[in-house]
């Protein structure tokens, strides 16, 4: 019976720390500015799917836009990105737009130690010139309702000093504290936070 007792606590435990674990995974997502070593303490967010994952992974928009990256072209001077996305929802949706704060970035990792921010380390995705176009259709800032498309955006590293090591979807920005030690908070400021996709390169 004492033997039975002990397996039964032992059996309770696990399932709370499981449950402790998904409920970190599920319900915390990195903002980019602690992937980027800020230090602001872990901000709360809605979950819609998989928020984080490898390049090779398909991640969900809160707008329900599904964002599959085909594959990844690079030269000596750009990165170009063959994007594949389908609208889940029934309604068009404008997932790249600029004024409404949803574009795609690829992030450079700093040096160690050294605060930097956000924009400083980020590149944002543009669509071909004219003259690429034939070789990497564009592509198009809009999906329509239950519609795919697929197109190419690129990245121009001619002037960025970061070596890449991510590439986010930015879908919002928030009001965060930045704090150089969060422990203190004399280190920390007001700040503007991101809301995003992460995918490991």
């Amino acid at each position: 019976m004492k033997r039975l007792r002990v397996f039964a606590v032992v059996v309770v435990s696990a399932v709370v720390a499981l449950a402790a674990i998904f409920f970190a995974v599920n319900h915390f997502a990195p903002t980019p500015a602690e992937t980027l070593g800020a230090a602001p303490a872990a901000t709360p967010i809605t979950h819609y799917g998989l928020e984080y994952g490898s390049l090779s992974d398909t991640l969900v928009s809160p707008d329900n836009v599904s964002i599959h990256v085909v594959v990844l072209k690079k030269t000596a001077t750009a990165w170009w990105f063959h994007f594949q996305v389908h609208n889940n929802t029934i309604n068009n949706v404008s997932f790249v737009n600029s004024s409404t704060s949803h574009y795609f970035v690829l992030v450079g990792r700093g040096t160690v130690n050294r605060p930097y921010t956000f924009d400083e380390l980020a590149l944002k995705l543009t669509a071909p010139t004219q003259e690429n176009a034939s070789a990497y259709p564009p592509l198009s800032p809009t999906v329509a309702a239950g519609n795919s498309l697929d197109g190419w955006l690129v990245a121009d590293l001619t002037h960025f000093k970061y070596k890449p090591f991510q590439l986010m979807y930015v879908y919002g920005t928030f009001s965060s504290p930045a704090c150089s030690n969060p422990r203190i908070q004399s280190t920390c400021h007001p700040s503007k936070g991101y809301d995003t996709l992460v995918w490991n390169l």
